[in-house]
């Protein structure tokens, strides 16, 4: 049976720990008591994996060593998702699976492909060493069509993600206090009407997306609060 990887660039990162820190990396202007900081898993990762109809295993900000741990496993197929100044270690990556998992078939995607497309395939990647494929835009149908699989009209959410939040004047403690609030994830749509050249689903898809209709969202949020309610800390 197929087996599926899903990961996003292997550590370290270039502002290090702030990288998977939502809160404090993208939105914390300044340093001050109020200050948030918040772990996050990658939403868009589960999100594939929850639809891909196939075993498929999310492995979140690993390290290098961590990575290749993994490719030992077997994959048939190996996603990683980048941005455009991780460009560098994604083909670091790229020539890992290469050589301790050469029959692994490479998928990249993320908001660092939306940088000219065709640049990006012809200078950056040679496709006897780096990516099989490119995900450019929407990624369960590409998904699905590589495996053969037939187009998914409904989408199935992940509900069993919760970020975890706190103070940042508060993470330094010992021992370390607990999270003070769990988050949810609920996604109403991608994009807006501006339609910004800056803006990743404006460049993938032009327009503004709806992906839940109101009943649906109300489900969805129904269910990440039962899940939030279980949750250690809570």
């Amino acid at each position: 049976m197929t087996k599926i990887l899903l990961t996003n660039v292997c550590k370290p990162y270039y502002n290090g720990d702030l990288y998977t820190d939502f809160f404090t990396y993208r939105s914390t202007i300044e340093d001050c008591i109020f200050a948030l900081s918040g772990m996050f898993s990658c939403f868009g990762l589960h999100f594939l994996a929850n639809n891909l109809d196939t075993p498929t295993k999310v492995v979140e900000f690993p390290s290098k060593d961590d990575f290749i741990n993994e490719l030992k496993e077997g994959y048939d197929f190996v996603g990683i998702s980048f941005s455009t100044i991780e460009m560098e270690r994604l083909k670091e990556m790229c020539l890992i699976v290469r050589k301790h998992s050469p029959k692994t078939k490479i998928i990249i995607g993320g908001p660092g492909v939306q940088n000219k497309y065709t640049k990006l395939k012809t200078i950056y990647f040679n496709p006897d060493r780096h990516a099989d494929y490119v995900c450019y835009g929407e990624g369960v149908n590409f998904f699905r069509k590589i495996l053969g699989l037939k187009p998914k009209n409904k989408i199935n959410y992940p509900t069993n993600l919760v970020g975890e939040t706190t103070l940042l004047s508060l993470k330094n403690f010992t021992p370390p206090l607990p999270s003070i609030m769990k988050t949810g994830y609920v996604y109403t749509g991608l994009g807006c009407n501006h339609h910004c050249i800056f803006c990743v689903p404006s460049a993938f898809f032009k327009h503004h997306i709806n992906l839940n209709s109101a009943e649906e969202l109300y489900s969805i949020i129904k269910n990440i609060h039962s899940v939030i309610l279980k949750s250690k800390n809570y």
